[in-house]
């Protein structure tokens, strides 16, 4: 038998964790239990047929726990891309802000109004109850659920010569991961670690852009400790970037630029 490589003794210590990331994407974009197992299987071979070459390209920069999380992320997404065509929102829900997106999302891959109406309110932050969420889905133009589908090499060397480009990306593992990208999944994690009322303070002030005069008015909550609040939380998102691996010199900028 020939001995291991670094990498590959790598890879082997890391395939646990690689399985668990891959299994809770899939999970998280409502696969069935036999396309994440599809899923699964597809990212060991996707890692091997390449040599191991993300495991080769991290520098550093993040956990690898959080790189990894990107990189499979990636594929699952241009998979789904390659079948299905990239998901853009309509004008409507623009118009309407970042919740109501969202909630055009969730509905178009496959959410029942209830389904995303009570994700949304698990997630919270985004200062809504069910019935203005609900409210919000009906101003939003009908279109045909957007179910997402494992697909295979194969079916991406079979889309439209006008998306041949994204079909070139999802079989190649050895474009980079962007410093965007996994900033952008270590503050959402952040986020998700604060309590409900600061994680809706920050996103109200910085992903939906109001002063701290409105907020106030909105939550009914006193403006002069909001500021101290808003700098305790902000302290809080740097420190967990930072212990993430991830450089948080201007966490606000990130904030500004992450789509929930």
């Amino acid at each position: 038998m020939s001995q291991l490589t670094a990498t590959e003794r790598q890879f082997l210590e890391l395939l646990p964790t690689i399985d668990r990331i891959a299994g809770a994407l899939a999970r998280h974009r409502q696969l069935s239990d036999a396309e994440i197992d599809d899923f699964v299987a597809l990212v060991r071979a996707r890692f091997v047929e390449t040599q191991y070459a993300p495991l080769e390209q991290h520098r550093g920069e993040a956990l690898m726990t959080t790189y990894l999380r990107v990189v499979i992320g990636r594929w699952l997404q241009d998979l789904i891309v390659a079948r299905d065509g990239r998901w853009r929102p309509t004008a409507a829900a623009l118009r309407l802000g970042p919740v109501a997106v969202h909630l055009e999302r969730l509905v178009d891959r496959g959410c029942s109004v209830d389904e995303a109406v009570a994700k949304l309110m698990t997630e919270g932050g985004h200062g809504y109850n069910a019935s203005e969420l609900r409210a919000l889905l009906h101003q939003l133009p009908r279109r045909p659920p957007m179910r997402p589908k494992l697909v295979t090499e194969e079916d991406a060397h079979s889309v439209p010569a006008g998306d041949q480009d994204n079909a070139d990306a999802v079989l190649s593992a050895k474009e980079s991961v962007s410093a965007f990208e996994i900033a952008g999944l270590a503050l959402k994690e952040a986020l998700a670690a604060l309590d409900e009322e600061d994680r809706l303070l920050v996103t109200m002030r910085y992903l939906d852009g109001h002063t701290l005069a409105h907020i106030a008015r909105v939550l009914h909550l006193e403006q002069k400790p909001l500021y101290r609040r808003l700098e305790r939380a902000m302290r809080f998102l740097r420190q967990r970037l930072e212990a993430g691996g991830i450089r948080a010199e201007d966490t606000t900028d990130w904030l500004s630029r992450v789509n929930r």
